[in-house]
């Protein structure tokens, strides 16, 4: 596939490492793709106050707008008919997760609800990234109750080795089993 191919770019959130890739010489990387961008998480860094302290920002999500390649959401939206957004705030104010389902199965793609598979049974430990430790505190602790209930796949980008898992019961503890 060429950059050329790519029609959609679903941005969890805008940290420098999630965003990093949008633009090369002031031009989107890829030119026929759509942005996506929770409206919370857009007006939370686009603000001036956060803005002018964030060159990340600046320069690789700022410019979507004037290029007329962005779309923000809100809430859950249905992105197609096998990919939804799942508000999950805390890392950021409009962080979003995404749910895959498809021939009867279904995955989640946490983006930074969870950093540590520690995380699983101390839901409570965020790390010093999370813009509100509180909120990321109930978002993490709900997600995951519903991820164990279901017994679903789950892909987190910052599990160490292996990042496909799923949260299950060992010896009365919450843990991360790598799929």
């Amino acid at each position: 596939m060429n950059r050329d191919e790519v029609d959609l770019v679903v941005l969890t959130y805008l940290h420098g490492d999630h965003i990093g890739g949008n633009l090369i010489d002031g031009r989107p990387a890829f030119p026929n793709a759509r942005y996506l961008v929770s409206r919370a998480d857009w007006d939370y860094w686009i603000a001036p106050n956060v803005l002018n302290v964030n060159s990340a920002v600046q320069e690789q999500a700022a410019p979507l707008e004037g290029l007329n390649v962005l779309d923000l959401i809100e809430g859950e939206f249905a992105v197609t008919g096998e990919l939804t957004t799942l508000p999950t705030p805390g890392h950021t104010p409009g962080h979003i997760s995404l749910v895959i389902q498809s021939a009867g199965e279904r995955g989640f793609i946490l983006g930074d609800v969870a950093h540590s598979p520690a995380q699983a049974e101390y839901t409570d430990w965020s790390p010093a990234f999370d813009i509100d430790p509180e909120i990321s505190l109930v978002t993490r602790r709900a997600i995951f109750d519903r991820f164990e209930a279901e017994g679903s796949l789950i892909s987190a980008g910052h599990m160490p080795e292996q990042c496909f898992g799923r949260l299950v019961r060992e010896g009365g503890r919450r843990i991360w089993q790598v799929a």
